[in-house]
């Protein structure tokens, strides 16, 4: 961006210019028969809401409703359900089921409180009528129900409670106690898509610069050399120079392999970055309660232990031994917090971080699938 002076002119520009050598762009365009543009996307469509997701036209139902969050950049539109019957000799019920603390109930709200599930606000143990729901969501009218063994044997009930419930125009999404213990992320995941389709439109994608013969920009030079660092192979043939120099990185040869390592290499990037929505695809559970404190990490079977108790489950060997640069992120965030608590959102991060590590091994394999050898 242009250096400001204390004093500014109306008419003083704001516009970021590219500080990336001219000569090689110029030598790059050449090579691959592409013009550079200082800017990937142009100004957004008149009427487009900002980033250029245009809505899929439906006014009769939409133009009124107030968008609550996105998910998977669809947007999630409000429905709140006003006047539900509320039974006040339940009061002390639901407080103390809120304390009872059962275990996929505490699992399911360590995930969701604090509006950190795509800052929607649920509610714990809600009364509606003469029933207490698990859990709540005011904006949506939704009613989640964690099923233990026990509701094998109240099918009939069940049903009448579900039938009383969506009485009033709720939905109800139910998910089994074992599930959430074992397998969080998938009741998750479905979770998501019950979301979706019942309160969500989906949209067209993102306005793009629309293709004139093929243009790339700064961020698709950065995205190509991102890519290139992360090739195992490149990393292996020029390990010894790489020790004590900066690396070279080789021009792109042609346009179907420069595009193919943009893709991975800004992949690689929003995930570093944690900005992709792929680091929030838990692969990693915390299923212990405890007093959430590192004493000394230990990596035994799968499992990352802070302390003596409690644990990430599920955790790759490869995450935990992940190097990036000369260090490995996965051991020496939980080292530097030795003798602290892990709050809510640490120990959401960790996990993002473990996802962050698997998918860029992934990723790096994809890249020599492209490249062969250098």
């Amino acid at each position: 961006y242009p250096e400001s002076n204390a004093q500014q002119t109306i008419d003083q520009s704001t516009e970021r210019t590219p500080n990336l050598n001219t000569e090689i762009v110029k030598q790059i365009a050449e090579k691959l028969g592409l013009t550079f543009v200082p800017e990937k996307n142009p100004p957004l469509l008149e009427g487009c809401p900002s980033g250029g997701v245009v809505f899929s036209p439906n006014p009769t139902n939409t133009s009124q409703k107030e968008i609550l969050t996105t998910i998977n950049n669809i947007p999630i539109y409000r429905n709140f359900v006003e006047n539900l019957p509320h039974n006040p000799a339940l009061n002390q019920l639901a407080k103390d089921k809120r304390k009872e603390g059962i275990l996929s109930e505490v699992l399911f709200w360590q995930q969701v409180h604090k509006g950190v599930f795509y800052k929607i606000d649920f509610d714990r143990q809600r009364i509606i009528g003469n029933y207490i729901v698990d859990f709540y969501v005011k904006a949506l009218g939704l009613v989640i129900e964690i099923d233990g063994n026990s509701h094998d044997e109240k099918q009939e009930y069940d049903a009448k409670r579900q039938a009383y419930l969506e009485s009033f125009g709720l939905k109800v999404f139910r998910c089994r106690d074992i599930d959430v213990k074992k397998n969080i992320n998938a009741v998750f995941t479905a979770l998501k898509k019950f979301i979706i389709n019942e309160y969500g439109e989906k949209t067209t994608p993102a306005f793009s610069h629309p293709s004139t013969g093929g243009e790339f920009s700064p961020i698709d030079i950065l995205d190509y050399i991102y890519a290139v660092l992360h090739s195992p192979s490149y990393r292996e043939k020029y390990k010894e120079f790489l020790k004590i120099d900066f690396p070279r990185v080789p021009f792109p040869t042609d346009q179907a392999t420069f595009w193919q390592f943009v893709k991975l290499g800004s992949e690689i990037r929003q995930i570093h970055l944690l900005e992709s929505p792929i680091v929030e695809n838990y692969i990693t559970q915390y299923p212990e309660d405890g007093d959430n404190v590192v004493v000394k990490p230990i990596y035994k079977d799968g499992r990352v232990y802070i302390n003596e108790t409690q644990y990430f489950d599920n955790v790759p060997q490869i995450a935990w031994e992940f190097y990036i640069g000369g260090y490995q992120p996965a051991q020496k965030w939980l080292k530097d917090r030795k003798d602290r608590k892990l709050e809510f959102e640490d120990i959401l991060h960790y996990q993002k971080i473990i996802v962050a590590l698997s998918e860029t091994d992934r990723l790096m394999k994809e890249i020599d699938k492209v490249v062969g050898d250098w």
